[in-house]
């Protein structure tokens, strides 16, 4: 669980999360630091709904990596398994939600 979740996925959340923050593709505005805020936001409140606890600190520039020049992002270790599992989830709904949003890009 843990090679899986605080490996592979810390990182591919992370580097999702830059992606769409440097694409606009969620349709969020401000700077990287507000739109992270949004996400955060919009990730608890979508997981709630749908019955999945989640607890977890707000994203930031600094808790995601993307405060650097770094071309490999990762979430920070304040990120814990079961958040990470937890959040695939939304993550999966998202990236969904975009691509059935832009058919010819597929």
């Amino acid at each position: 669980m843990h090679t899986l979740f605080l490996g592979t996925c810390r990182d591919l959340h992370a580097s999702t999360l830059g992606y769409w923050l440097r694409t606009g593709l969620l349709g969020v505005e401000g700077d990287w630091n507000q739109q992270l805020r949004q996400i955060s936001f919009m990730l608890k409140q979508d997981c709630r709904r749908a019955g999945i606890r989640v607890t977890f600190k707000t994203f930031t520039m600094s808790n995601t990596g993307l405060d650097t020049q770094s071309q490999f992002p990762e979430l920070g270790s304040a990120f814990k398994a079961a958040f990470i599992k937890s959040s695939c989830w939304w993550f999966a709904q998202k990236a969904t939600e975009i691509a059935n949003s832009r058919p010819d890009e597929s």
